[in-house]
């Protein structure tokens, strides 16, 4: 991996036609991810709505008064970069799993 390119182990999926990726990220890490820049596009036509600060305290309890056993919904993201999936196997149920380069 070069400074201009991520990897991730991830599952492969194919929904309408399209691959699609899923991956497992510290919470911490989601912010070097991806931008967020709410300030640049009207909320209207965003695909995410506004993050709603009243609810970050209820949230934050949940997962204090559950440390060893909550669970928080996805995150859903399209990205603009180029893409390599190599599978870990060829053919069977490997063929689904494997590390996804992003350039």
């Amino acid at each position: 991996m070069d400074g201009n390119s991520l990897e991730f182990t991830a599952i492969r999926g194919v929904q309408a036609g399209s691959a699609y990726y899923v991956i497992m990220v510290p919470l911490k890490v989601v912010p070097r991810l991806f931008k967020f820049d709410d300030e640049a596009m009207p909320a209207e036509l965003r695909a995410q709505r506004v993050l709603n600060k009243a609810r970050v305290p209820a949230i934050a309890n949940y997962i204090t008064g559950n440390p060893t056993e909550y669970i928080l919904s996805s995150l859903c993201a399209s990205i603009d970069g180029e893409i390599a999936f190599e599978p870990a196997a060829q053919d069977g149920p490997l063929r689904k799993v494997g590390q996804l380069r992003i350039d």
